[in-house]
């Protein structure tokens, strides 16, 4: 209790007004870099839960930081804790790992302090994030999932695959069904740059067979 106390009798005004600071600089440059990454992403998954996750994981950075910086015991029981901690979630695409790894080193540097440095980096890397790096033509891309399902063992699915592949930007396989060879249902994430697309998809498989039945319903949730 002593020594609690002591504590806060050393750190002075000065020092809480600092982390105030850092703390709200922290809370608008993850702001930032979260619109950032939603306008200028070129992903062809869901850009949404990624984004949404950006500020939570620089401030809960800036919480680590601030708590450890200055006790080489907390420090230590940091890493010991890191240690047992496992993500499972896939990173699918580089982009998505530089955003959260950004995401990371603003909460590194508003926790420790060094609140000029990271303002300055911060401000470089987003310039040239929105000029720099810009195209001239902007890929928007939609996520959608699409649903097949049919009786009949004459359809296969890498044919139906094969055919979205002419005319979609990227696919993913969810999940695939065969219910005692009666009905099959096949799962598949598609993306998509415009809704002509989906005109074509719908010209295509609705020619391809009269047991075939397909419905479309988006995958990601808007922000």
């Amino acid at each position: 209790m002593e020594n609690l106390i002591n504590n806060f009798q050393d750190t002075s005004s000065q020092d809480y007004y600092l982390i105030l600071l850092s703390f709200f600089l922290c809370i608008v440059s993850s702001i930032t870099l979260k619109y950032i990454y939603n306008i200028k992403s070129i992903s062809l998954t869901g850009k949404y839960h990624v984004g949404s996750i950006i500020p939570l994981l620089s401030l809960t950075t800036f919480l680590v930081i601030s708590v450890v910086k200055s006790s080489l015991a907390l420090s230590l029981g940091l890493v010991g804790a890191l240690s047992v901690i496992r993500f499972r979630t896939p990173i699918k695409e580089p982009e998505e790992l530089v955003y959260l790894f950004l995401a990371i080193a603003i909460g590194l540097g508003f926790g420790a302090g060094q609140i000029f440095l990271t303002v300055l980096c911060f401000s470089i890397i987003i310039i040239c994030i929105l000029f720099l790096f810009n195209r001239n033509v902007k890929l928007k891309t939609n996520d959608y999932n699409i649903i097949f399902s049919w009786s009949t063992s004459e359809i296969k699915v890498a044919n139906l695959i094969n055919v979205l592949k002419e005319i979609t930007l990227d696919i993913d396989l969810i999940k695939f069904e065969n219910e005692n060879s009666d009905k099959y249902i096949l799962y598949l994430k598609i993306a998509i740059q415009d809704f002509e697309q989906i005109q074509k998809i719908e010209d295509k498989f609705s020619k391809y067979s009269k047991d075939l039945s397909f419905s479309f319903y988006e995958s990601k949730i808007l922000s």
